[in-house]
């Protein structure tokens, strides 16, 4: 499994991003303008999903507090 260390980074008052390594975006198909849906996970990690016209593609399995 990789792993990749990323800044989290605030622009605005209320947001927050983080950028995703382009290798991995090309992996599982995302391109610039897609939109992705996050699920918020029992224990507070994340989920993303590719958001499609008809059903969404998970495409990352967790991303877990340490």
């Amino acid at each position: 499994m990789r792993s990749y260390r990323r800044r989290v980074q605030k622009i605005g008052k209320n947001t927050f991003i983080i950028t995703l390594p382009s290798s991995w975006a090309r992996e599982v198909g995302l391109e610039s303008k897609a939109e992705v849906l996050l699920e918020v996970l029992p224990d507070r990690s994340l989920r993303i999903y590719r958001a499609t016209s008809t059903e969404s593609k998970e495409i990352v399995t967790e991303l877990k507090n340490r």
